[in-house]
Order: structure tokens, then sequence, then C-alpha cells
């Protein structure tokens, strides 16, 4: 297979000034995000047997040795945006904990009618 780890330019993948690595004769690769820095990383086996690692500027791009596409990675988000959703989450998360537990209590009586 080969893979195509794009650069962190900020112009669209198909842009020919884009700039990119290209390695033939993959045979794995595993892409993995550190949630703390969220920094991507793509472990690549090839041919050879020789495992690489390289960290993700840009989109990661996997297809046949014919060109055809396989599948493909997105590159790490923004880690202040990545914050900033964490922050989202978690407010909102506790909220709706919270608003769980309290009507988690004794049921409420209800007179009966008539």
């Amino acid at each position: 297979m080969i893979l195509k780890l794009m650069g962190g330019e900020d112009l669209p993948d198909s842009d020919s000034r884009k700039t990119f690595l290209i390695f033939a004769g993959v045979t794995s690769v595993d892409f993995d995000r550190d949630e703390d820095t969220s920094r991507a990383t793509a472990y690549v086996t090839f041919e050879s047997g020789d495992p690489e690692s390289y960290q993700l500027d840009g989109n990661a791009y996997l297809m046949t040795d014919d060109g055809a596409f396989v599948t493909a990675f997105g590159c790490a988000p923004v880690p202040e945006l990545l914050a900033a959703e964490k922050e989202w989450i978690r407010k909102n998360t506790a909220r709706r904990s919270r608003s769980r537990s309290r009507s988690r209590g004794k049921p409420k009586m209800v007179p009966a009618a008539g």
C-alpha cells in the first residue's frame, strides 16, 4: 500500500503547493491521538518489517499500490479548540448529572383523585 502524509500548511490537500511525504511498501498503519496534546501519530509498518512513527501535521491517506483510495485519517484538532470542547463537555455533563441525581430522590406523593 501507499501512505501519503500531508503537510501542515493552511491549504486544501488538493492544492499543488501543499507539501507531503509519500511512502510505498506499507503493510499496516495505526493512528493514535494524544489526549493531552491532541497531536496525532501514524505508526507505520513496511514490507521489510521495519516499524516507523510519524507525527502528523496534516491529513493522512492510505491507498492501494495502484492509487485507489482505502482510508483517510484527519489531522488532530487545534489544541485550543480541543480544550474548549472538553470544557463544554465537562459543563454539560455535570449539569445533566446534577439534574438526574435530583430526580432520583424519593418518589413524589400525588393525592388520589376523588
